[in-house]
């Protein structure tokens, strides 16, 4: 069923939402446990292509600090500016983040926890790295207009550069598992912590009932590290951060689609434009399913002894 919804989509066919949405939980309804690790249908093409998307198209979706993770949704919150503050914020004190610290935001994305850490640790010094040029052009250019001085912006090529300094703090965020090389990270990492220093781990775990969650890459960070802590929150904080987007996406539709057209050319333009909102739909359904049980956010603190 899944897939002849895609099929129709990709054909150009006008499917509703609530049919796509539909086709979604039918498959993960019919999912067996031994298939839940690949829950994201449909998804690892479209992420293998955000370096590829137009700034201007995640300055038109995300939140105004352009968090590309789960948001948090506290009762009061509203709005994505909001949600992104409250994670940001959450992610900060359950890192143990303090004053005059020397911190590694590893795999930054655009810059929102970097800009973050900058803004409310002033006396802290940020060495962000990302994989993207176009990503370390756009957090120096934020950093030079907000008047940032504490912030070093790298990409994972040049990271050797880092390796005889040593970090009171490392975080990494969603999307680590994707990177080259990613089974090699955990040693890495420990070595680039000084003792007494901490590895924060931001990500996507799933679950199986009551069960305690299932980390396959869990283990990668523990040889040398010491689990300190560690917190779940259901996936529905995330499945309302992907309906925001959609909904933000929706509205400045126009927008997104010159930018397509520039980027893609006409006849790419709506097909991306489809291609997206239906990312952002399987994901809402994957993050929303058996009310946020299944898949859900981590955090884990990880201390050096």
């Amino acid at each position: 069923m899944r897939h002849k919804v895609i099929d129709l989509l990709e054909q150009g066919y006008d499917v509703p939402d609530w049919l796509f949405r539909l086709g979604i939980r039918w498959s993960l309804g019919r999912q067996s446990p031994a298939k839940a690790k690949d829950a994201d249908w449909d998804c690892a093409a479209t992420r293998q292509q955000d370096h590829d998307v137009p700034l201007g198209f995640w300055q038109n979706v995300l939140g105004p600090r352009l968090h590309y993770s789960a948001c948090w949704w506290p009762k009061e919150a509203r709005d994505l500016e909001t949600a992104e503050a409250a994670m940001l914020s959450f992610i900060s004190e359950r890192a143990e983040l303090g004053f005059d610290q020397d911190i590694l935001d590893f795999g930054c994305g655009w810059g929102a926890l970097a800009l973050w850490m900058a803004e409310f640790y002033p006396d802290s010094r940020v060495v962000a790295v990302s994989d993207s040029h176009a990503q370390r052009v756009f957090i120096a250019a934020r950093c030079r207009e907000r008047g940032f001085g504490n912030v070093a912006i790298s990409t994972i090529d040049a990271i050797n550069l880092f390796e005889s300094h040593r970090f009171d703090r490392v975080m990494l965020g969603e999307g680590f598992e994707s990177m080259r090389g990613y089974p090699e990270l955990g040693k890495q990492l420990t070595t680039w912590l000084k003792p007494g220093g901490k590895l924060f781990l931001h990500g996507i775990t799933r679950r199986q009932g009551a069960n305690p969650p299932e980390d396959d890459w869990l283990p990668l960070f523990q040889d040398g590290l010491k689990l300190e802590n560690q917190w779940c929150f259901d996936g529905r904080h995330y499945q309302r951060t992907l309906n925001a987007w959609l909904a933000q996406q929706d509205r400045q539709r126009g927008t997104i689609m010159a930018l397509f057209r520039d980027r893609y050319g006409s006849e790419q333009a709506a097909r991306r434009f489809q291609r997206w909102r239906r990312f952002f739909m399987t994901r809402a359904e994957v993050f929303g399913y058996r009310a946020g049980q299944a898949w859900a956010i981590g955090h884990y603190r990880f201390v050096k002894p």
